[in-house]
């Protein structure tokens, strides 16, 4: 919860910001104070309540469902604090890269290596075309690996967040990820390569 005083902030036009808030309703009232400091900045949110399901392993579910309410030209999932950087300005820039503007930006951050995956955003055209954000529990390796795969990712390193907290248990071996990543992957580019 923290990003959300951050972002704002570094952006330099809260006007041109939405949030989507997925939460868990017995978690509700915690947000009250987020959500009262994104009316009185003026930044657009909406809201989605319902039940967390399986937790972490259901992100990809949410991360879909809010993707899909989203207005903006890019869909950005970030569950952490910004530390610095114009990310607005980015995802602007993205903008027209593509002729069709379907591709993905690989926020790097802190690492130094672009094999690491970082904070992926989509942009609209993504999301419509491929009809989903992620199909997949390992999403940031989905998305990166799909945007490799159809030379559609744009990589950035002058967005700064800060990691702490963010790393999540493995429940699967990283060989049987990269299985069921490739599964879908190759999915994915055969419609990728099949669009007209």
């Amino acid at each position: 919860m923290r990003s959300y005083g951050a972002c704002p902030v570094v952006s330099h036009d809260p006007s041109k910001i939405e949030f989507i808030l997925k939460i868990d309703p017995e978690d509700y009232v915690k947000f009250k104070p987020y959500i009262s400091y994104l009316s009185e900045n003026a930044i657009r949110y909406k809201i989605l309540c319902y039940p967390k399901f399986e937790g972490y392993d259901s992100a990809y579910y949410f991360y879909d469902s809010m993707a899909w309410l989203a207005s903006g030209h890019t869909i950005w999932a970030l569950d952490v604090p910004v530390l610095k950087g114009d990310w607005l300005s980015v995802f602007s820039k993205a903008r027209g890269v593509f002729d069709d503007n379907i591709y993905t930006i690989n926020v790097i951050g802190n690492s130094v290596s672009r094999s690491r995956n970082g904070f992926l955003a989509i942009s609209a055209e993504w999301l419509r075309f491929f009809g989903c954000f992620v199909p997949t529990f390992y999403g940031d390796k989905f998305v990166k690996t799909l945007g490799f795969r159809i030379g559609r990712i744009i990589h950035d390193r002058s967005i700064r967040f800060d990691h702490e907290g963010r790393k999540k248990k493995r429940k699967l071996s990283k060989r049987t990820v990269k299985k069921l990543t490739e599964e879908f992957v190759v999915k994915y580019v055969d419609k990728f390569n099949r669009r007209k």
